[in-house]
């Protein structure tokens, strides 16, 4: 029978003469469709044997469910993966989408956040913009047909821009230069064109005829073809300039006739500094009239108080007492002695500067060598003393010899 299940599959039923329990425990071993007796009724066997045939067909069902079962099991276990994987995949779009939402948050937080600061920065160029001293203007170049720059146009510009031309926005946003200037070409279009197209920044000073204004502009670029322009109104500077340059002419040309005037005079002209002593000019005719060269007393602070003639020291000393008192005179009259050793007599006529509070910062003056003067007086005064005793003793004699 066990030969028999091995190779093929049908209901097997034993016919046994034996009643034995382990001889019917053995056949249950091998199959289950029945054990029938020798000698059984007719009736029981038959029914024995389709009561067999039964139970197979049932087993014969109950496999072919258990196969369209295990079919359904095995398709729904794929399904169960499918759906596990679809889960999965699902789970990792989520944590993805999660990522990518969180990414979006935080781009959108922080676009948020760069928009905050470019109205920040916007806000600050503006107030920048329309706060500035200088006059600034934004422009864009125009071309002609063979893509040359022909003109530019005025896209913004601030207050102060404005204020120094005299303009309203209503009157030159939008318009193209030579309309807003009146000019037939725009002006310094080759030179702000450079800037618009290679980026050369640059500055300059021009005289702008149809405003009979000067400017100072400095050009940057900004944007595709574009340009800025920022510039000042120097005009009053540059008339000021002028007037500056002319008085500076003036006055170097009255400095050259004082120095003409100064180093052709027969005196000696100088200033010092008070209290130090320095000479801050001297003229050439020091030599003459001190027997010093300038660079001598340039470089010796107070030297007449080194030369005065020691009979005249204490004089010298009070005329200085006094002006450092601010207690000045306008004339000294003394003797030095030269660098030969000669003795001369100086005459020194004095003006005196003054600060804000009135105290003496230096002295102006024009020195003297009176010394042939004084001679002359000295031999003038002899020779009035010699005739009025001559005239004494004449009206002495004649007295006398009208007497006898």
């Amino acid at each position: 029978a066990q030969r028999i299940l091995e190779k093929y599959d049908i209901p097997i039923v034993f016919l046994s003469s034996h009643i034995e329990p382990e001889i019917v425990e053995k056949t249950e071993k091998i199959t289950s469709y029945g054990y029938i007796l020798k000698n059984t009724v007719e009736t029981v066997f038959h029914a024995s044997i389709k009561m067999a045939f039964k139970l197979h067909d049932a087993k014969m069902n109950l496999l072919e469910k258990e196969r369209e079962l295990e079919v359904k099991n095995q398709d729904i276990e794929a399904m169960n993966e499918e759906l596990h994987a679809s889960i999965e995949e699902l789970e990792q779009t989520n944590e993805e989408f999660q990522v990518s939402n969180e990414e979006l948050s935080q781009t959108h937080q922080n676009l948020l956040e760069h928009e905050k600061k470019l109205a920040q920065s916007e806000q600050m160029f503006r107030s920048l913009f329309e706060n500035m001293k200088e006059g600034v203007c934004l422009h864009d170049i125009i071309f002609d047909d063979k893509q040359n720059p022909a003109n530019y146009r005025i896209r913004d510009f601030n207050k102060q821009y404005g204020k120094i031309l005299g303009v309203t926005r209503k009157d030159n946003i939008n318009k193209l230069a030579t309309e807003a200037y009146g000019t037939s070409e725009a002006p310094y279009l080759t030179e702000y064109s450079k800037t618009a197209l290679y980026g050369e920044p640059f500055s300059f000073e021009t005289y702008f005829k149809p405003m009979d204004k000067y400017f100072s502009i400095s050009v940057t670029k900004i944007g595709n073809n574009g340009f800025a322009t920022i510039f000042s109104d120097i005009t009053d500077h540059k008339k000021n300039l002028e007037k500056i340059t002319k008085t500076m002419e003036a006055l170097q040309q009255s400095e050259e006739r004082y120095k003409r005037l100064t180093e052709n005079a027969q005196d000696m002209i100088y200033r010092m500094s008070i209290p130090d002593g320095k000479y801050e000019y001297v003229s050439k005719r020091s030599i003459e009239v001190l027997g010093y060269t300038p660079e001598m007393l340039y470089e010796n602070a107070l030297l007449v108080s080194k030369i005065i003639h020691p009979d005249w020291k204490e004089y010298f000393e009070n005329q200085w007492h006094k002006i450092l008192q601010n207690q000045p005179e306008p004339v000294y009259e003394f003797q030095i002695i030269d660098s030969n050793g000669n003795i001369r007599w100086i005459n020194q006529r004095n003006s005196f500067v003054y600060d804000s509070d009135k105290k003496i910062i230096a002295i102006e003056g024009i020195v003297t060598d009176v010394t042939k003067q004084k001679e002359i007086n000295i031999e003038l005064k002899k020779t009035i003393e010699d005739r009025e005793s001559l005239l004494k003793e004449l009206q002495h004699r004649v007295k006398n010899s009208m007497t006898m």
